[in-house]
């Protein structure tokens, strides 16, 4: 997903070898399920609850963060995109190995709360990465709003959020370990 020397504010569409594995329950365009196929597309106004999320090659015992970014306007592989252009739309650290493989976060840490797709935004994609936190759990500095309140922390604009930033401050690689990717669409396009 990342993209190498000479280019490291930005990165390209693409999945790792052993994709993050996440399905959102509902039919996506000319698909038998809801299971994100690395650059399938969604209608927006279908993905208005978080995707189940699992993966299988986790090290036992480690803890994981899901850090999923959108992207406006953007549903192509081919685009390289720049780091200026990515939107948080949720994140979730502290997941024990055991329950990723479940796809159960309900010990896991929600840093920022899932954010769907906006329907009148355009075409959206939203990329999945996971990372690894090797030093295990961590005491996240929850983001706070631009205005300062809800939570201590670094200033939240999830227009210009610099995730590379936030992972680093964590103790957290920016290589991550699956990553997965799709497009939404406005509900009132025909394609």
């Amino acid at each position: 997903m990342l993209v190498g020397a000479g280019q490291s504010d930005a990165f390209v569409l693409s999945c790792t070898d052993a994709p993050l594995k996440a399905s959102y329950g509902v039919r996506g365009l000319n698909l038998h399920s809801g299971e994100l196929q690395c650059g399938n597309m969604f209608r927006a106004l279908d993905l208005q609850v978080p995707p189940n999320i699992t993966h299988r090659r986790v090290t036992e015992g480690a803890y994981y963060v899901l850090v999923m970014l959108s992207i406006p306007g953007v549903s192509s592989s081919s685009k390289m995109l720049a780091q200026g252009g990515l939107t948080g739309q949720w994140i979730v650290g502290n997941i024990a190995s055991a329950d990723l493989r479940a796809g159960n976060f309900e010990h896991a840490t929600t840093v920022s709360p899932y954010s769907p797709p906006d329907n009148k935004a355009g075409t959206v994609t939203s990329v999945l990465l996971l990372f690894e936190q090797p030093a295990g759990p961590i005491e996240f500095q929850l983001p706070t709003n631009l205005a300062g309140d809800a939570t201590t922390g670094e200033a939240w604009d999830p227009d210009s959020w610099d995730y590379r930033g936030f992972l680093r401050r964590h103790g957290v690689g920016t290589n991550p370990l699956a990553t997965n990717w799709f497009a939404a669409y406005p509900s009132d396009v025909r394609r």
